[in-house]
């Protein structure tokens, strides 16, 4: 059509690309892919993937208000070989997080054989007392999202992990369809979908039942719209036709647990998928929070929850600096997918060796989510980085540091063409199983390392190949 923006051959990368070769040449499935993008008006088919989400409300909640999933239009691809060793590589990580969880509630041998220190549970804000010793059904963390990226090397590293029931599968389906609709791509026969993921959280939610019957009532809780994920809760419990509750009808009798759907009669919960805003069991001050009523029902053997209180250990920075040690300790193997290099500030010699390269590393506050409170070396002033060296001189226990990740690079609509922007990717482990794909996030500033949709970025199709 006049007027569109076709694609061409994007680009001679200068960073590691997934679908550019340091020649400019499309790499394996993308040799196809380009080339048929040429023949889409692309800015045309960016309005209707707009129109499209907008119609169907897709959308999260920011700190200003509603903010548009933005959805590029160049699906990212992952050939079998490379998804397969990544496949692998999580679901040992995945194992040997709910075996630190499950450790760290109840021997804690981690820490007594001297392989992790203390502070890596004691002083963790996600660790919950009132769970140490309490037994749940299935493991602390059946849903666990990790945060995987590709350096200039073009190997997969783990960023993050992601323990207390991680946002974006939703928006990994809603990405899917657009693309298919809008898009006009012949995909691979051998492409994998990505809606077996509801399957999978199916069959997580069955297996947190008390008694182990997969026929339990359950439902999903939520305090509605003001939540930041709302669009995704609707659109999950919808496919899992499980009704959502409000923690504000939720009432516990007799150690069991009730709560009441929209326009509902109360009936008792066997099950419940926490997506509220609240994860913890007391506030900052060390009151109860409305979740600290759930506590009977789950000391009881009468509730399950996905996922456990507490499980947000799993979550915290510190226990990633050393969760290669866990997949050692835990399976006895070697990890499959390495961490990107991090280090424990608590500990002087690693805090003085990343004081002096703090222009090269990225620093992060232990507890945080979403990429607040980060400060990335490179990409800092002066000042930004002195106030972090003070502030993790203070209370080095609250701060990580990592080493600084080139993140690779793919084919991404500017606008005016395809330009290469940095990408990460959060898959989903659901239990012993990974997601078929998940979400591709994606920096759309030029040189930017943002790919949380909360500070700007967007998100890709992504496509595994069978």
């Amino acid at each position: 059509m006049e007027g569109g923006t076709k694609a061409r051959t994007p680009y001679t990368p200068e960073h590691f690309d997934e679908a550019i070769d340091a020649e400019g040449e499309p790499r394996g499935v993308y040799a196809d892919l380009l080339p048929a993008l040429e023949e889409v008006d692309l800015t045309e088919a960016v309005a209707e993937i707009k129109a499209h989400l907008k119609l169907h409300g897709v959308e999260f909640k920011g700190d200003e208000g509603p903010e548009e999933f933005l959805l590029d239009l160049v699906p990212r691809v992952l050939n079998r070989d490379q998804w397969e060793e990544l496949e692998a590589g999580l679901r040992q990580r995945a194992r040997a997080l709910n075996a630190f969880l499950r450790d760290g509630y109840f021997e804690q041998r981690i820490v007594r054989d001297g392989v992790v220190p203390a502070r890596v549970i004691e002083t963790s804000e996600n660790l919950e007392p009132e769970m140490v010793g309490v037994e749940i059904p299935g493991s602390h963390a059946p849903v666990i999202g990790f945060d995987v990226v590709r350096g200039e090397d073009g190997r997969f590293r783990i960023l993050e992990d992601n323990c207390m029931n991680p946002s974006g599968i939703a928006y990994a389906l809603a990405a899917r369809t657009a693309i298919d609709i809008f898009v006009p791509l012949q995909p691979p026969a051998e492409r994998r979908d990505i809606a077996y993921a509801v399957e999978l959280l199916r069959q997580v939610l069955e297996a947190a039942s008390p008694d182990g019957d997969p026929e339990a009532p359950a439902a999903l809780i939520s305090e509605g719209d003001e939540n930041s994920g709302w669009w995704e809760h609707v659109t999950l419990a919808e496919r899992l036709g499980i009704p959502i509750v409000d923690p504000e009808t939720l009432e516990v009798r007799d150690g069991r647990l009730f709560g009441t759907p929209a326009g509902g009669r109360p009936e008792e919960l066997r099950v419940i998928y926490m997506r509220d805003n609240v994860a913890k069991l007391r506030d900052e001050n060390g009151d109860p929070t409305w979740q600290h009523a759930l506590l009977e029902p789950v000391q009881r053997g009468n509730l399950g929850t996905v996922s456990a209180f507490g499980s947000g250990l799993g979550d915290d920075k510190l226990t990633h600096v050393y969760s290669e040690e866990l997949i050692r300790f835990y399976l006895g193997e070697e990890p499959i997918t390495p961490i990107v290099p991090s280090y424990d500030l608590a500990d002087p010699e690693a805090r003085k060796e990343a004081f002096e390269r703090i222009d090269e590393l990225v620093v992060k506050p232990r507890a945080q989510l979403g990429g607040r409170g980060v400060v990335i070396g490179k990409q800092s002033t002066a000042e930004e980085r002195k106030e972090v060296m003070e502030a993790a001189h203070e209370t080095p226990e609250d701060y990580i540091a990592q080493e600084t990740v080139h993140l690779s690079t793919h084919p991404t609509f500017s606008g005016g063409g395809l330009e290469p922007r940095h990408i990460d990717l959060r898959a989903y482990a659901y239990g012993d199983e990974i997601a078929p794909g998940g979400l591709t996030r994606v920096a759309l500033e030029r040189g930017s390392l943002i790919v949380n949709s909360t500070q700007g970025g967007g998100a890709k199709d992504t496509w595994v190949l069978a």
